[in-house]
């Protein structure tokens, strides 16, 4: 491929050059791997199978990324989206909920929900598409395999195999990056990392003839990053876009990776960052606006990973007065001015979906976002000025955050509510992994080696999936009670049954600031864990009170209900009722009963070392702190969980009846 710059234009090619350039790289970036396609006549067939739940917003860009690349290599390709034709089919299940919608998210994950409520309303679906494969009869089959996909996906490949018993499967995707992810079914080839490459030379091998016994485990090299510019384009046509919310949209990709590390995540290890030249994507934009599309999702894991590639992107749209809709995953940065977001509206840009995470700037430092919380305001006030909105990610429960850092984030989210948020993504809080940072630093961020209740917990135990529960609950409620210029629903968990309030006033506090309370009020002194646990409630209602004014309210927190709400990733033994009452004048009154049932040994040793070293751990291991914990066997993490179990009952019981005054 030629690097010199592009040249000869026509007119509006020539005006759009110079409004990209001065932004733009105008050659490919240096170090990155081709992926060299060469076509031929070949007998090996393949068929990609994309199955729910995933987002049904567009035509998945993964799966039609590999079919431009198989087929232009030569292979038979053949892709269907279970996905899409699941959630159509869904309208008839008769579920109260939309399965597809993130917050029920969990009924796909969790074996009870996705047993009970999904399972018999999706078998005969993926039967009549396993009926599909078997007629096709392909060579090998391939799935992107995710969390949220992992039971369904093992339902079809157990019945694929059944029917055609020298079938080979082949599994990518995000499961495939994860050193713990084990399938409970044969699988051929497991592929880590960015496929393209990789995807190749297994069709190769394949259609060599090489069979294996065995798992193959491909991975790419550690310090490979795949250029994404040479790439041949996506192969939309085996998906009918009409059963997409967008019929006239398509996923893309800016670039892959992720320029920071913050301590919660493992996506941004699958692979090292590199973006594309803004001109290789306008181009690919431009071409897909001439057949009718106008709506573009960057599925990157942060489409503004470079501001100087993104702004020229932006410019070289306006400059070629194309009328279009374009969104994507971005983290808040204080680079990011108004004038920036102005060249972002004025592209097409309607929505960024931010990673705040939270408010407080200790969480933030420790999270390592590279983010303030005046930062984020400023980005949500600039969004709001030029027309943007703005989608909210948060993760409650960090192993560093307290009841006042919750308090920030509540208070960051009551300032920026009317700056066109468009929703807010409370999720199930933190997540402590082999292959995140928290994970393998476990000590520096005092999280315990014993998970207790199937989750991690702190070394203090004043952090817990009950605690977890608390915060996320509450703030669900707090969400439910904003008042919004523009009526927004911020949040689908309404939780009638979980409480009532009623405000006393029509009090807005429009000016509320960030503020350090001291929330130990109850003091029982029965255990760190039962001392901590009864006091989470205070933060919500000390906000409501000062965001809202006088009012009373009960809150019920019960183990059966918090379950089918919250998954049983939250929900547990736990049940409270909270009555409390607060006046204009800040006096409040305070009736709470609280009971917690330890069930049988809840304490199990929760072991951070891989089944599988992926690239991600690698990469985790080089960013991890020097002193790691040891590597121990069976007989010894099971006498750690034994002495948790015989050493520490949680379980409790506390009245409390209490008053006291706030300013």
């Amino acid at each position: 491929m030629s690097t010199e710059p592009y040249n000869d234009y026509a007119d509006k090619d020539k005006r759009i050059l110079a409004a990209l350039l001065p932004y733009a790289r105008q050659t490919p970036r240096k170090g990155l791997t081709e992926v060299k396609v060469d076509y031929a006549t070949r007998n090996t067939s393949v068929c990609f199978l994309m199955l729910p739940e995933w987002s049904v917003a567009m035509a998945p860009y993964n799966v039609a990324r590999l079919v431009g690349l198989t087929r232009n290599a030569g292979y038979k390709t053949h892709a269907f989206d279970l996905n899409v034709a699941a959630f159509q089919d869904s309208k008839n299940w008769g579920l109260d909920y939309d399965p597809w919608y993130d917050p029920y998210m969990f009924k796909w994950t969790h074996a009870d929900a996705y047993q009970s409520e999904i399972k018999n309303n999706l078998d005969p679906l993926i039967m009549k598409y396993v009926d599909k494969v078997v007629e096709l009869n392909p060579t090998v089959v391939g799935f992107s395999v995710y969390e949220c996909n992992k039971m369904a996906v093992t339902t079809m490949a157990q019945e694929l195999k059944k029917r055609l018993p020298d079938l080979m499967i082949m599994i990518g995707g995000p499961s495939a990056n994860r050193s713990n992810t084990f399938f409970d079914f044969h699988v051929d080839y497991l592929v880590a990392g960015e496929g393209e490459e990789l995807l190749l030379h297994v069709l190769g091998e394949i259609e060599s003839g090489v069979r294996h016994k065995d798992t193959q485990f491909l991975s790419q090299a550690i310090d490979q990053r795949i250029s994404l510019d040479e790439l041949p384009l996506p192969d939309y046509s085996d998906f009918d876009f009409n059963q997409y919310k967008f019929p006239n949209g398509v996923t893309m990709e800016f670039s892959r990776g992720c320029i920071v590390k913050c301590t919660f995540c493992d996506e941004t290890h699958f692979w090292k960052y590199r973006d594309r030249q803004a001109m290789r994507v306008l181009d690919e934009v431009r071409g897909l606006y001439d057949r009718g599309i106008n709506n573009f999702w960057f599925l990157d894991s942060l489409v503004n990973g470079n501001l100087k590639e993104l702004r020229g992107f932006a410019k070289g749209v306006i400059a070629s007065e194309m009328k279009i809709n374009w969104t994507g995953w971005a983290r808040c940065d204080g680079r990011m001015d108004l004038d920036f977001y102005k060249d972002l509206a004025a592209a097409g840009c309607t929505n960024f979906g931010y990673g705040v995470e939270s408010g407080s700037n200790k969480v933030l430092r420790d999270m390592d976002k590279g983010i303030t919380n005046d930062e984020i305001e400023r980005n949500f006030r600039d969004s709001k000025t030029v027309g943007m909105t703005g989608t909210v990610m948060l993760i409650f429960g960090f192993p560093t955050e307290e009841p006042i850092d919750f308090l920030h984030t509540m208070t960051l989210l009551w300032r920026i509510r009317n700056y066109n948020v468009s929703f807010v993504a409370s999720g199930l809080g933190c997540f402590v992994a082999e292959d995140n940072l928290l994970g393998q630093n476990r000590p520096k961020y005092n999280i315990s080696p014993v998970q207790y209740l199937g989750t991690w917990i702190t070394n203090d135990f004043k952090n817990s999936k009950i605690h977890r529960l608390i915060r996320i609950k509450t703030f669900n409620i707090f969400l439910n009670n904003f008042v919004l210029e523009d009526n927004v629903p911020l949040t689908v968990r309404k939780l009638e049954s979980h409480y009532k309030i009623d405000f006393k006033s029509d009090t807005i506090a429009n000016d509320y600031t960030y503020e350090d309370i001291d929330f130990n009020i109850c003091k029982p002194n029965i255990s760190a864990f039962a001392d901590s646990v009864v006091n989470e409630v205070w933060a919500s209602l000390y906000i409501m009170y000062k965001t809202r004014g006088a009012f009373e309210t009960e809150i019920i927190f019960d183990p059966e209900m918090d379950t089918k709400e919250f998954s049983s990733s939250l929900g547990d033994n736990f049940s409270a009722k909270i009555k409390f009452s607060i006046d204009e004048t800040g006096n409040w009154l305070a009736d709470c009963d609280y009971a917690f049932t330890q069930p049988e040994r809840p304490w199990e040793f929760h072991n951070i070392h891989p089944k599988k070293e992926t690239n991600s751990y690698k990469r985790i291991i080089m960013l991890s702190d020097s002193t790691r914990e040891p590597v121990l066997t069976w007989n010894e993490q099971g006498a750690i969980s034994n002495e948790f179990n015989d050493k520490y009952d949680l379980s409790f019981k506390y009245h409390y009846i209490g008053n006291g005054k706030w300013d």
